[in-house]
């Protein structure tokens, strides 16, 4: 059993037989959105490993949530800050 990500699989299984005219394109667009994914599952992780002891208040806390969750969206849609 392989350990890759199924979508990663996939977009490799598109590119390798290109049955149709759109599977290298297609096989691009899986890749970018698995890694899109993986970023925002990132940045969910990070703000679900912060605790109140590290910040001074509620509101710095906040603040670091906000600020990692905007800057995974940013890299998500290519954005910039």
């Amino acid at each position: 059993m392989s350990t890759q990500p199924l979508a990663l699989r996939l977009a490799n299984r598109l590119e390798n037989f290109e049955l149709f005219p759109d599977d290298v394109k297609t096989a691009d667009e899986l890749r970018r959105l698995y890694a899109v994914n993986q970023e925002l599952l990132g940045a969910l992780k990070r703000i679900a490993g912060l605790t109140m002891s590290q910040f001074m208040s509620p509101h710095d806390l906040a603040r670091e949530c906000v600020t990692v969750a905007q800057s995974a969206i940013a890299i998500a849609t290519g954005e910039t800050t």
